[in-house]
């Protein structure tokens, strides 16, 4: 309860306001027809009589609130405002996150007019017109691309680069003619696919992972592509099956684009 004189919070079963020492039970309020003292005598009887509480009935006026009266009758709705503006808050913040997530990668020309995306965790290798990215493992070299481009002089260059590359990967004979280690041996899918808007000439190279598998595995693919008279040989290497490196050959492969009129922005 309050004090009739200061308003101050009086513990129940006190009679003197420890803000201003008036007593209670003795204070009249004069020339007001709120009656202090009525609400002090049914508070302390209600107290008294712990029962009959919830039935005293207390005239407040308006006047007499504070802020924290008005924060009591109110809390539902501040407390959902609240929420609302935390959920606002939150809203804002992922939606910010999402669109630095989404925002468009900027695409450079980064091999001559060809741009890729590549896996960050290859490493890089340069070498004059050469572009080597490899992961090393307990075996060596497990997965790598490498890109070459220079000047094309022949009509005939993508062909003559894969039958170099077959030529290297034939397997060496016996005495028979016959293959001594099985693992040498090689299945070749060959074929054209277009990436975004560009041919590419492929040859895949499956070979088993151990003698006598029904399944061989691809462990090589070699890609190439004529653009404005040079040529892009790429070389994609996955030696133990790794469900990784395969999942990068291929995310690399479907980046690649040739960018002609950023090339000449950046000059």
């Amino acid at each position: 309860m309050r004090c009739p004189k200061c308003g101050a919070f009086i513990e129940d079963g006190k009679d003197t306001c420890f803000m201003c020492g008036t007593n209670i039970n003795s204070y009249q309020q004069s020339n007001n027809n709120y009656n202090y003292q009525n609400n002090y005598m049914q508070q302390k009887q209600a107290y008294n009589n712990k029962n009959d509480y919830r039935n005293v009935e207390i005239t407040v006026k308006d006047g007499d609130k504070d802020v924290f009266d008005i924060v009591q009758e109110h809390k539902l709705l501040i407390r959902f405002v609240l929420i609302l503006l935390a959920i606002a808050i939150i809203g804002a913040i992922g939606f910010k996150y999402y669109k630095s997530k989404i925002k468009a990668k900027e695409k450079k020309p980064i091999v001559s007019s060809l741009y890729y995306d590549i896996d960050e965790e290859l490493n890089l290798v340069t070498n004059s017109n050469e572009y080597y990215y490899n992961k090393s493992g307990s075996t060596g070299v497990e997965c790598s691309i490498k890109i070459t481009t220079g000047t094309s002089s022949s009509n005939s260059q993508i062909e003559d680069y894969f039958t170099k590359i077959l030529d290297e990967k034939k397997p060496t004979l016996d005495e028979n003619g016959d293959i001594p280690n099985p693992l040498d041996e090689y299945i070749i899918q060959k074929g054209t696919i277009e990436i975004n808007g560009a041919s590419w000439s492929y040859i895949n190279m499956f070979y088993h992972s151990v003698p006598g598998d029904t399944y061989p595995l691809l462990k090589y693919r070699y890609m190439s592509a004529l653009h404005n008279g040079s040529y892009y040989n790429i070389e994609l290497f996955n030696n133990n099956n790794d469900t990784k490196c395969t999942n990068s050959i291929d995310s690399f492969s479907r980046t690649l684009e040739f960018l002609e009129k950023e090339a000449e922005k950046g000059d």
